[in-house]
């Protein structure tokens, strides 16, 4: 707190709570504010540093400085526990948008060029949302990940023909 100076701020987010004794806590998001003793303290070094060699009045006037922490553990934990009490998985609800997904089963050859143009296609051309997936899978273990994520079409590319599968 000692480099603090003028504004100083908290985001901050209410949690029910049955430790609390009103019935909810309060959860720091993300604090910051602005350093501009710091600052000062800076050029004060500096001055003292350069003194031989520069004179106090050719250095140019202080900026002001704010910074931000961004408290991450706290954000996830709360989506996290969003996602709980609604009874929906993080996971699937944000791969559930993905329209297609596109991949090439040679081990040998993985095409990626061209998955990627294709996938850049779609989106660009149709406004679908496709993904490409670089690592290997067996077809069977391909047509689970896309019915467990909900994803409708898997397109295949090989270097003779194109499949195309529908969960």
């Amino acid at each position: 707190m000692a480099y603090f100076d003028g504004l100083i701020f908290s985001f901050c987010s209410l949690e029910d709570s049955k430790k609390s004794r009103k019935g909810s806590s309060q959860l720091v998001l993300a604090r910051g504010g602005q350093y501009n003793k710091l600052l000062e303290s800076l050029r004060e070094k500096r001055q003292v540093m350069s003194a031989p060699y520069s004179s106090p009045s050719s250095l140019p006037p202080l900026p002001s400085l704010s910074g931000v922490s961004i408290n991450e553990e706290v954000l996830v934990k709360v989506l996290c526990k969003t996602y709980v009490d609604t009874g929906q998985s993080l996971l699937s609800h944000s791969l559930s948008k993905c329209q297609g997904l596109i991949c090439s089963l040679n081990p040998d050859i993985p095409l990626h060029d061209e998955c990627l143009k294709l996938v850049q296609d779609l989106r660009d051309l149709k406004g679908l949302l496709v993904d490409h997936l670089y690592h290997h899978l067996e077809l069977e273990d391909l047509q689970d990940f896309c019915c467990r994520r909900h994803i409708p079409h898997l397109i295949i590319i090989d270097n003779s023909l194109l499949v195309r599968n529908q969960c």
